[in-house]
């Protein structure tokens, strides 16, 4: 603070008049430099000053705790009793945390029904999702098709001779072979490649050994035909 001197004469004024003239000129010329600031000039009432938090949007105010005056963010015109270093503590103009979102409470929130949501993911939507690009399912039958409902193909077993049945179970159908091709007709030709019997059809049947026998039989008896020499009859 500036104290002012009552003068008791002309010659006080005159002084005084003198001296004040040099200190301003001092401080003006210290300002220009930058090495004084203009509140130095004058004391604020007894307490001290304290810039470290000087910024935009905020306002001196005096703290008890310090007993100094410091620049705080104060809301509006100071007229509110909520301060934004409780409400909104990254000082990005929005508050931290609230008990409700636009009318709707947390629990609203996270069980509300994604309507719209759900009908932009459905055939002809803005968002459709296609079948085959989904990730892959687990393991369960919860989409297996049954006769209430369409569904996905169950689970294969891994029986190639297996079918599907209307019941939605694996089973082989009725009046269906037994036997593989792969083991009884190799060759595919409609014949099968090995038999125990041979039969023509009617009542005449024989198994391969007896078939055998005859065969080499027969052959042994052309053998010694071959073998004999007319000039030996």
């Amino acid at each position: 603070m500036i104290n002012f001197p009552v003068p008791k004469d002309k010659e006080d004024v005159f002084s005084w008049a003198v001296n004040f003239k040099k200190m301003v000129s001092e401080v003006l010329s210290e300002i220009i430099q930058g090495t004084r600031r203009l509140h130095n000039i004058f004391e604020i009432g007894t307490k001290e000053l304290d810039e470290s938090g000087v910024g935009d949007n905020k306002v001196l105010v005096y703290k008890a705790a310090s007993g100094k005056i410091e620049y705080d963010t104060v809301a509006g015109s100071g007229g509110g009793d909520m301060y934004k270093s409780t409400y909104d503590t990254d000082d990005n103009g929005i508050v931290d945390n609230s008990e409700k979102l636009e009318g709707s409470t947390k629990a609203e929130v996270q069980n509300h029904n994604p309507k719209a949501h759900a009908a932009s993911h459905k055939t002809g939507g803005s968002d459709a999702i296609k079948l085959d690009e989904l990730d892959t399912p687990t393991d369960n039958t919860n989409l297996n098709a049954t006769t209430a409902h369409h569904g996905l193909l169950r689970k294969l077993d891994n029986y190639a001779d297996h079918y599907l049945n209307g019941q939605g179970n694996w089973s082989t159908p009725s009046g269906a072979g037994d036997m593989l091709k792969s083991v009884y007709d190799a060759d595919d030709d409609g014949i099968v490649t090995y038999a125990e019997n041979v039969s023509d059809g009617g009542t005449c049947e024989a198994t391969a050994c007896q078939i055998k026998t005859t065969v080499d039989r027969r052959a042994s008896y052309v053998s010694a035909y071959k073998a004999l020499k007319f000039d030996n009859l």
